[in-house]
């Protein structure tokens, strides 16, 4: 297993989140992890990177985790390729992944020059060329128009082959795009 949840307790100070959560997330499944909004789809996501601390419970992730959050969050000071080239690794080049998400012409851009659609995926790119074995993307289409989501869709099919990969997602065709399906209540 990839990602072992076992009896996981999270609360915000006026809401539960979780009580008493357990799921497993197995190696090299493609994951969709649909609630309707505010019923902990981030939550979970942030606690399995450890950017929150279950009041109980333990979150088991085993490897490396690459983690592509709802918001962009591209450094503004840099370019869009600079911002990708920050996770490249080696096996795919920050150019080649660029080009093939639409955005070749855009490299020497800064963030604030590009629209909601095109930051999105500039931020979807690093997140690929992250070295990991495990991938969290938080609504990674949101914005794309229909042929650069399944531009984007068919790119994270091809890189994370062999990779524990969990989408948020409220779109049908994103959770057929997965093999496994959890829904948070």
């Amino acid at each position: 297993m990839s990602i072992i949840i076992r009896d996981l307790h999270f609360s915000y100070p006026d809401k539960v989140i979780f009580n008493g959560f357990s799921q497993e997330f197995s190696d090299g499944v493609f994951y969709s992890v649909s609630s309707p909004s505010g019923k902990g789809k981030t939550t979970l996501f942030r606690l399995i990177a450890g950017l929150e601390k279950a009041e109980s419970g333990t979150v088991q992730v085993n490897g490396r985790l690459a983690y592509m959050f709802q918001e962009d969050r591209l450094f503004p000071n840099l370019t869009v390729l600079e911002n990708v080239r920050l996770a490249e690794s080696g096996e795919y080049s920050a150019e080649e992944i660029l080009s093939r998400l639409g955005l070749k012409g855009e490299n020497n851009a800064y963030p604030d020059e590009l629209s909601g659609g095109m930051k999105r995926r500039a931020a979807l790119a690093r997140t690929l060329l992250a070295p990991s074995q495990n991938v969290i993307l938080d609504e990674p289409f949101t914005g794309l128009d229909e042929d650069a989501r399944r531009n984007a869709i068919e790119l994270v099919g091809e890189l994370c082959q062999s990779k524990t990969l969990l989408i948020a997602t409220h779109d049908e065709t994103e959770r057929e795009f997965c093999t496994q399906h959890v829904t948070l209540n």
